[in-house]
């Protein structure tokens, strides 16, 4: 009975090891060289994703790099532009939730510059600022928490010279402008109304929009 009861505590001892193990995977471009890696990430004893997970093109260049627990997305996530592996992308998560900033950059020049910023509450979309390749800001919008456009409760705009070029009043325009600096469309998105105009500054295009569809 003894011997039996022995067994059975080796045996929990070992599969609790077992289980707190994580098993490393990788996974190449080439299987039978594998001299260019494709993903590099660990699973649990629950055959989920747990702690750091990278994958590669196959150039080389690291893509994502990515925290997980249990399965989920936690804490920060980063990810590459393909063509030139410059950073393109941060996010931050929470149990698998878009969380905190998220920031997208543009890769101009062979440069990560920086181009949007997003604000997130438990996947909720808050606040998002955005900018010119100068740096100076180009809109900020803020949402009630659902998201999109619709629940849009504040905007206000700038042109590249770092000039207001609108209200923060929601029911006004969100302007858009030719490189010349010629007004190109204003959409007004709790009214819906549309306007869009050639490059001479004629207007072109006059309606009225549902507001789910003005974007």
């Amino acid at each position: 009975m003894k011997a039996i009861i022995k067994l059975i505590l080796i045996l929990i001892v070992f599969s609790n090891v077992c289980l707190s193990q994580n098993r490393k995977v990788e996974v190449y471009h080439d299987p039978y060289t594998k001299t260019k890696i494709s993903e590099r990430y660990y699973l649990n004893g629950n055959n989920e994703k747990e702690g750091k997970y990278q994958s590669y093109n196959g150039v080389g260049y690291l893509i994502n790099d990515i925290n997980y627990v249990k399965g989920e997305r936690q804490g920060e996530a980063k990810f590459y532009d393909a063509y030139t592996g410059k950073l393109a992308d941060v996010e931050n998560y929470s149990k698998g939730q878009l969380h905190g900033k998220s920031t997208h950059y543009e890769i101009l020049q062979g440069n990560s510059v920086l181009s949007e910023e997003k604000y997130f509450d438990d996947g909720k979309l808050m606040k998002e600022i955005s900018y010119w390749s100068n740096g100076k800001k180009k809109k900020e919008l803020r949402h009630a928490g659902d998201g999109g456009y619709n629940d849009l409760i504040y905007y206000k705009g700038w042109n590249e010279q770092g000039d207001s070029i609108n209200s923060g009043n929601p029911y006004f325009a969100i302007k858009t402008f030719y490189d010349s600096g010629k007004l190109k469309k204003e959409e007004k998105y709790k009214t819906g109304e549309f306007k869009s105009y050639y490059q001479s500054g004629t207007l072109w295009e006059e309606k009225l929009l549902n507001s789910e569809n003005s974007m």
